[in-house]
């Protein structure tokens, strides 16, 4: 094997030249654990060959050393010998030791807290700037509208910005005396911004310079001179790129040459464009862990947004931001808001809170819809959405295939143009993993996600006309497979599930009840092995979904739909 100082002389790959690219390992990092992944060429073609994590007591290590610890459980689970006297081997050895390269994405750092303080009332620029801010590693306060200065002060000593954003459109902002009476407080309870920026005219940006310039780091832009859009790409960027840098001395020790870093909102949008740029679908991809990240790719567009105030960790705590009706709302049982409260805060004093038995799941879930739903709203493309593919990471899949169905179709209520919509999950991070390493070797990316990028968890077939009698009949079909065949009929209103199994092609056909106008969905071609964890599920309850108002009624319609995606889910 090459010693530490022959391997301090390999160059990493270059960007976009994977033709020497045999094996190639991807972290996904997060605060208190590392998931790596290993890729290397199968029959010459890339494929993911295994994966593990930093164990659980590995949270008070260092970032290098819970990627050693990764790497580590990874070896040992392949057969492989990746480290040797704590460092990376590389380039990879004919026996299968060491890689090529290694990518590191996710969130290893907790984001930056950036404060958006107006100084003036003109809401453009702080909406916009939220925005881009809400594309990069960042979790974003606003202030409080035409906030006093007490109210102000104390507002920003409870935020403890990283980054103060301070707007305005005019050269006698109003509320200029109050923000620099909130920055002397920082100052003063030493908690200074590491970076200021003022988006203002050049009038405001010397003042403010000339009262802090000696204690901050400021960055300063006149939204008359720049077109505000590339101001609001600009900062993103930046911000991107500084949350690389803290997370590159944190890896130093682990490497002679830094690895690349890409960060989890990069890799997941590098990798839903991939997706939909190969397949034409209209996707969504949603990544629950450290916060919620939304990209959506749709009609030539792709929307990205993180809110990291949107954990739906195990903790859960991001649920005593909403309104706790709206998450008992989604609950097939009567809960007050003391105790749904309660039940957030019981987690949070468990060592290790995992959703542990069927109530647990179904409040998890509640609080999904409704963070989901939020972010869709927040996103400008409210439910229901026109995607072909959704896709979820393991944060969610932790609900159970059933009831991370039920979730995903009740959230996001998708009706799609052909009424078929894929559900798949990604059980290993390889999504972020795959976008992460397409940034660098885009090619040999695109062949491992071809293969190996995510796993079927539904195959959906949606009716998106409004109901206009539920209960009654809304088609009957038939599912075929060799010589088997299998009627079946289903209410408006109701949820089917279809499970499959055997090693036939699948063909289905639907028959719509008198009076259905609208086109129903189809399958264009029979399905085929591997089947989806959940086979097939028809989906009668129309478009937007109608939840009953009435409590109880509403009750019994959360209870039946979840039997329905249930009904021989032990056969899964």
């Amino acid at each position: 094997m090459a010693s530490a100082s022959a391997r301090s002389e390999q160059a990493a790959p270059h960007e976009g030249d994977s033709s020497a690219l045999r094996a190639a390992a991807v972290c996904v990092a997060f605060p208190t654990v590392v998931h790596t992944l290993l890729f290397d060429l199968v029959q010459g073609t890339p494929r993911f060959l295994a994966a593990a994590q930093s164990p659980p007591n590995a949270d008070a290590l260092s970032i290098a050393d819970r990627v050693r610890a990764s790497l580590a459980m990874l070896g040992s689970e392949t057969g492989r010998q990746l480290l040797q006297d704590g460092n990376l081997i590389t380039p990879r050895h004919p026996s299968g030791d060491g890689v090529d390269l290694l990518v590191m994405t996710g969130l290893p750092l907790q984001p930056f807290t950036a404060c958006i303080v107006p100084l003036d009332d003109d809401p453009t620029l702080p909406h916009l700037l939220r925005n881009a801010l809400q594309r990069a590693p960042t979790a974003v306060a606003h202030a409080p509208a035409n906030s006093s200065s007490p109210t102000l002060r104390a507002w920003l000593r409870e935020h403890r910005p990283d980054v103060l954003v301070m707007t305005s459109s005019t050269v006698t902002p109003p509320h200029l005396d109050a923000c620099r009476e909130g920055i002397y407080e920082l100052i003063g309870y030493a908690m200074p911004p590491a970076l200021g920026l003022v988006i203002a005219p050049d009038a405001v940006q010397r003042a403010l310079a000339d009262e802090f310039g000696a204690t901050l780091e400021l960055v300063g832009v006149d939204p008359s001179v720049y077109p505000p859009p590339a101001i609001a790409t600009a900062i993103a960027k930046e911000m991107r790129e500084r949350y690389r840098q803290a997370a590159r001395s944190q890896l130093a020790p682990l490497t002679p040459f830094p690895p690349p870093i890409i960060d989890l909102l990069e890799a997941i949008e590098r990798a839903a464009s991939f997706i939909y740029r190969r397949t034409n679908t209209p996707t969504l991809v949603i990544s629950a862990t450290a916060g919620l990240s939304i990209a959506l790719a749709a009609e030539g567009h792709l929307r990205l947004r993180y809110w990291a105030d949107r954990d739906m960790s195990a903790e859960a705590l991001a649920f005593l931001t909403e309104s706790a009706s709206e998450i008992t709302r989604w609950l097939p049982w009567s809960m007050r808001s003391d105790e749904l409260t309660e039940w957030v805060l019981n987690r949070t004093v468990r060592l290790a809170a995992q959703l542990i038995d069927e109530r647990d799941c179904a409040i998890a879930a509640a609080g999904i819809r409704v963070l989901l739903q939020r972010a869709l709203h927040d996103l400008d493309t409210p439910p229901p959405l026109p995607v072909q593919l959704i896709c979820c990471d393991p944060a969610l899949y932790a609900l159970g295939p059933a009831l991370a169905t039920l979730t995903l179709l009740d959230s996001c209520q998708p009706a799609p143009a052909g009424g078929r919509v894929t559900l798949a999950f990604d059980d290993v991070y390889a999504l972020p993993a795959l976008g992460a390493l397409a940034a660098i070797a885009p090619a040999y990316a695109a062949a491992a996600l071809e293969e190996d990028g995510l796993l079927p968890l539904a195959e959906c077939l949606v009716l998106n006309e409004p109901l206009s009698q539920p209960g009654t009949l809304a088609v009957r079909g038939q599912l075929v497979q060799g010589q088997a065949r299998r009627q079946f009929s289903l209410p408006q209103g109701s949820l089917l599930r279809l499970p499959l199994e055997g090693t036939e092609p699948v063909t289905l056909s639907l028959q719509p009840a008198p009076g259905l106008t609208a086109p129903l969905p189809t399958l264009s071609e029979p399905l085929t092995p591997p089947w989806p964890a959940l086979g097939v599920i028809l989906d009668a309850r129309g478009r937007p979904i109608p939840l009953a108002t009435e409590p109880e009624q509403r009750r019994t319609q959360l209870a039946s739909w979840l039997t329905d995606v249930t009904a021989g889910e032990s056969e899964a």
